[in-house]
């Protein structure tokens, strides 16, 4: 044994030579494994010699081609995005959700886009509809004279060819033809679209379009009379009930009204129609506590009305059951 520097040394019988503290160690595991309390462990193998299983079975994920064409979908907005996103934090950053994406399209204008992806991943299009409702809103407002040719980029974006806009159209013209494409394809039964726009044009005090009243009066009349309440249009809710009053009592002696989606029907046949009770009362009541002349003018007018409709059933009433005891 020779020891220099601090660091003893070991010549083994085979000449060569070891630290003296590595020495010890390989003749105490030496000694162990001689006296079987030593026992090499295999990194595939548990502690009792049962192989891992997580090692062994291997992971098997099943991907539908349903899944392969959302994933596709969201790469490919993303990639849309990236020429009209200019926050560079945008194009470093994570990717996002699809209800992040749908809000991130609508924002640079590309709401087809935004459609779809909607539809895929089975999002409601409130988003949508609110953002093209104020795009529409502030070029109404502020941009008046601008012709659709000047914003021709989200025009096309949104497939909406430049031929087939006239010369004399503007872009808050070609903006309303988009948001009534929308509602006419989109919409449901609920109304909810319907409600959700003319929400968002009041509220930024702008009137409501007459198509887009037309299209709320056949589609759900009631809901356009509880927005008219809300925002306290009392005289619109007044013409409105009135105008229903008079298309329900049409529509019992036989004539059509298209524009609240009635059907004309017999003597003999029973109607389905009827009137918003509830919200005609709040009406009423919000008329009753207005005092200037012209709104109380419209109470007693929508009064005179409802007492005339309630005499009109009542007699139709009575005639189609005297046509059923003959009968």
């Amino acid at each position: 044994m020779l020891i220099g520097a601090g660091t003893a040394w070991e010549f083994g019988a085979s000449g060569l030579c070891f630290p003296w503290g590595l020495h010890c160690i390989l003749s105490f595991c030496c000694l162990q494994v001689f006296l079987g309390n030593y026992t090499a462990y295999s990194p595939k193998r548990l502690y009792d010699g049962i192989e891992k299983q997580e090692i062994m079975m291997k992971k098997l994920v099943i991907v539908e081609l349903g899944d392969i064409e959302k994933e596709f979908m969201l790469v490919d907005a993303r990639l849309r995005l990236y020429g009209k996103e200019s926050d560079q934090g945008f194009h470093s950053g994570p990717i996002s959700r699809p209800d992040e994406i749908v809000g991130q399209l609508v924002n640079v204008g590309l709401y087809d886009r935004a459609v779809i992806i909607s539809h895929l991943f089975n999002l409601k299009l409130h988003t949508v509809m609110e953002s093209l409702t104020l795009r529409c809103v502030n070029l109404a407002r502020s941009n008046v004279g601008i012709m659709a040719t000047d914003c021709n980029d989200w025009l096309q974006d949104n497939n909406v060819t430049l031929s087939c806009v006239m010369q004399n159209s503007s872009a808050a013209d070609m903006g309303w033809s988009l948001l009534q494409n929308y509602l006419e394809m989109y919409e449901e039964k609920t109304s909810q679209y319907h409600r959700c726009v003319a929400v968002k044009l009041l509220s930024h005090g702008f009137p409501l379009p007459t198509w887009l009243v037309n299209s709320f009066k056949k589609i759900n009349m009631s809901e356009l009379l509880k927005i008219y309440i809300d925002f306290d249009l009392l005289e619109d809710g007044v013409l409105l009930t009135m105008e229903y009053i008079d298309a329900i009592v049409d529509s019992l002696t036989g004539q059509e009204r298209t524009q609240f989606g009635l059907k004309g029907c017999g003597t003999q046949v029973s109607q389905s129609s009827w009137l918003p009770y509830t919200y005609i009362d709040q009406l009423l009541l919000g008329l009753k506590d207005n005092r200037h002349k012209r709104i109380y003018e419209l109470y007693d007018t929508l009064q005179t009305k409802l007492l005339h409709y309630f005499r009109r059933v009542e007699t139709l009433s009575d005639q189609i059951n005297r046509a059923i005891n003959i009968t």
